[in-house]
């Protein structure tokens, strides 16, 4: 196997008596070549060793559970009805999922504990105990469903971050369209999935709202039982991924789909996610880099919004007429967002639940860039102060002048850049004493001044190069390190791959960490320095052999016994830094 070299030159913190000093430390990741058989393509590979100065250090992929595991009473990804009771097949049959997405440790009292999102629609959330060994290695002990009724249940539960303050910052990804509702509480077309979200309240969807879900859930394991909170003020959208800043008030968040945005929120508090303003961005192109305007949402509580979540009528929210491009009535303002073209005002007097409720429109209407294709994880870079957020593909809406996606926005096409299906990487520095586009000062320090581009995947013929990025998800910053973490979710690799982007380098230098069997996506990565004394990066290998454009549903071989449940797991331990 041919050696990858990642050199990545960190800082050790070490203290004296009477003093703090610093020192370089080289680092040496061992990468991987491309699988090229198919016995590779099968199997989850990953780097076996680093080393820290010239001393080797084994680290590597290490399964804790797969869907489906028995863990103590419970099995690992089935699926949970509100009334606490397993969801079944017709002919009695667990309904697992298998999609492991968004997962964070979480240290309480001394024990640690891993909570993963599974998902699907409904989605389940575990809170799995681990023991770890002296050595650093983790075991999964048992393994409980979070209790979600509380809040009427998750849904598509995504990407996820820890909080500062030792919580998990959960997701809810691809909000229904409350424009398509029907009578009967379903939507139009099944939009997003919403309707096979019956399944939680046993086949009906009757006094439920699609304003129930497609919000940020904060869940602490630090209760008995886990506590969920849906945060209400942070907006209702396609949520990939919230992270929290150093002053624990900046949050970023990413909209995950078509034509949609990018948000910011400031919270009142720190620690405290219940209440503040909100900001989409306004996008100003300069190339292929852009400059970055916040618009305010306005300010809003959680208390102000949750009465509403349970069915709010679209018409009370917004004055509509039917959308002709060019052509919306006096009064009313053409956008362009997920729902794609449409002529929409804000009732007076209902501007705190627009902005909250439907937040994508209502940024739209407030001038906002509507035009993202698929902004997927973000992270913070406190090196150099920066955050970085992954955008799976360049098209559609980000495209110049597309004839649906740009169709009929009164303010104008704000991104317009060439195509490229292999996606980018972008970041950009924070700032202080920034003010909103109505002059009123951003009560934050680390404000986003605009993004440009650091990793971008380069397409080759009707995929991607083999030995670059391709379709970026999640994306972790290991701290002290020149080293951004990518995790692929791409049908244009055959394996996807997790990727160490060594950004002193010009272009960045990327060394394969791991890949995966066929169809499978890396997901919830973050980056853990310190748990019972040792390193571990989560991540979840998701939905192995899903149906790939490029390698067939067959799969040459055929598909092994139970290799379709997704793989839970970190890699580690990393010895501290």
């Amino acid at each position: 196997m041919r050696r990858l070299l990642l050199i990545l030159l960190l800082v050790f913190a070490f203290a004296t008596v009477g003093a703090k000093r610093s020192k370089p430390v080289t680092i040496v990741f061992d990468g991987l070549d491309a699988p090229a058989t198919l016995a590779e393509k099968q199997v989850v590979r990953s780097t076996s060793s680093m080393t820290i100065d010239g001393v080797e250090h084994p680290v590597g992929f290490v399964t804790l559970a797969r869907d489906g595991d028995q863990l103590g009473e419970h099995r690992i990804g089935r699926l949970i009805a509100h009334d606490g009771d397993p969801i079944r097949w017709p002919g009695g049959a667990d309904r697992l999922c298998t999609r492991a997405d968004g997962a964070t440790l979480q240290l309480v009292d001394g024990a640690i504990h891993l909570v993963t999102h599974h998902e699907c629609q409904p989605a389940v959330v575990y809170d799995t105990t681990l023991a770890q060994a002296e050595d650093g290695a983790l075991t999964a002990v048992s393994a409980v469903p979070i209790d979600a009724a509380a809040v009427g249940g998750i849904g598509n539960a995504c990407a996820a971050s820890p909080s500062p303050w030792g919580t998990h910052l959960g997701s809810e990804e691809y909000e229904a369209d409350v424009r398509l509702l029907q009578p009967d509480g379903t939507v139009a077309g099944n939009d997003e999935g919403y309707n096979y979200f019956s399944a939680y309240f046993r086949g009906t969807l009757h006094g439920v709202h699609p304003y129930a879900l497609g919000w940020i859930p904060e869940i602490d394991v630090a209760t008995t039982p886990a506590t969920v909170t849906k945060h209400f003020a942070m907006g209702r959208f396609s949520h990939e991924q919230a992270i929290v800043l150093p002053d624990q008030r900046t949050v970023y968040l990413s909209d995950d789909g078509t034509n949609n945005a990018l948000f910011l929120f400031v919270a009142d508090a720190a620690g405290d996610l219940s209440a503040g303003t909100l900001y989409a961005a306004r996008f100003t192109q300069q190339d292929d880099a852009f400059s970055l305007d916040w618009i305010s949402l306005g300010h809003a509580t959680n208390d102000q919004v949750a009465p509403h979540v349970g069915g709010v009528p679209f018409d009370s929210l917004f004055a509509t007429a039917d959308a002709k491009p060019g052509e919306c009535p006096e009064g009313l303002t053409g956008i362009n967002t997920s729902a794609r073209h449409e002529c929409l005002a804000v009732q007076p007097g209902q501007e705190l639940l627009a902005s909250r409720l439907e937040t994508r429109r209502y940024a739209a209407l407030r001038g906002a860039t509507t035009e993202l294709r698929k902004a997927e994880g973000i992270a913070w870079d406190p090196d150099h102060g920066r955050v970085y957020m992954a955008v799976s593909a360049v098209a559609r809406g980000m495209t110049a002048g597309h004839k649906k996606w740009d169709a009929g926005r009164d303010s104008g096409d704000h991104i317009r850049l060439a195509k490229n299906r292999c996606g980018v990487i972008y970041g950009g520095e924070v700032a202080a004493k920034t003010k909103d586009t109505d002059g009123a000062r951003i009560d934050s320090k680390y404000v986003l001044g605009g993004l440009r581009p650091f990793v971008t995947g380069v397409p080759e013929g009707e995929r991607c190069a083999i030995d670059a990025m391709a379709n970026p998800d999640n994306v972790a910053w290991i701290p002290r390190a020149r080293v951004l973490l990518i995790a692929e979710d791409t049908d244009h690799h055959d394996s996807n791959v997790l990727w160490a982007a060594d950004l002193a380098t010009e272009p960045p230098t990327l060394t394969r960490l791991m890949t995966t069997p066929l169809g499978a996506e890396l997901a919830g990565i973050n980056w853990f320095p310190d748990v019972g004394g040792w390193g571990y990066l989560t991540v979840n290998v998701q939905n192995p052999y899903s149906v790939n454009p490029w390698t067939g549903a067959s799969y040459e071989g055929g598909i092994p016994e139970g290799a379709n449940r997704s793989y839970l797991g970190v890699l580690g331990p990393f010895p501290q830094f």
